[in-house]
């Protein structure tokens, strides 16, 4: 038998020294259970084939980068407001950057508003008031800013009656604000007045 190096015989140890302590507190028998019960190679080869199958419907729809579709980034703005046209909610937030303050508009014409972003919402808070700024949470600005770049001005109002606590609340204000719905931005500012008694 050949001489066994220093990490293989810790390595040994180790396992060695598990397994003892598997055994003492009653978990060794789980271990031989599992090994019994797994499945059968037919049975495995099987689930093997519907994952690849799925896998490569997954392939066929799955979206890819500009890049490699080999289109120009003038040509993926363009998409990108089609897609805020019908209403989509845009989930490719380096294209949200690229595109700050390209106007959004949903069939009406009184809807021009700038396209934010979530790092455009964050310095719109901070520039007016540093304790909202620190209590925002990434992933709400995020939600936020998709939100407001997607949604009709009626979807829009909608939500606003459905919001039920003040941190989304002042976020879907300095977000509306920000992107130029000035009416929006006072119905929401006057609800955070009578809901939660937050004057901004």
């Amino acid at each position: 038998m050949k001489d066994i190096g220093e990490y293989e015989r810790t390595r040994q140890l180790n396992i060695a020294r598990n397994e003892a302590f598997l055994k003492d507190i009653g978990l060794h028998q789980v271990k031989k259970d599992i090994a019994s019960s797994s499945c059968s190679e037919r049975q495995l080869a099987g689930t093997k084939r519907k994952q690849r199958s799925v896998s490569h419907e997954i392939e066929k729809t799955r979206r890819r980068s500009s890049r490699l579709q080999k289109i120009s980034t003038d040509d993926k703005l363009e998409q990108d407001s089609d897609n805020v046209h019908q209403g989509a909610i845009s989930t490719d937030r380096q294209q949200l950057k690229k595109s700050y303050y390209k106007e959004a508009s949903f069939g009406d014409d009184s809807d021009k508003r700038k396209r934010i972003t979530p790092q455009i919402l964050l310095d719109y808070i901070l520039a007016r008031s540093e304790e909202h700024y620190n209590s925002s949470t990434s992933s709400l600005v995020v939600h936020t800013v998709d939100r407001i770049n997607s949604m009709s001005i009626q979807q829009l109002q909608n939500r606003m009656t459905k919001i039920t606590t003040a941190q989304k609340m002042i976020l879907f204000y300095y977000g509306l604000s920000c992107a130029d719905l000035d009416d929006l931005a006072e119905s929401a500012k006057e609800k955070l007045k009578t809901m939660f008694k937050i004057y901004v």
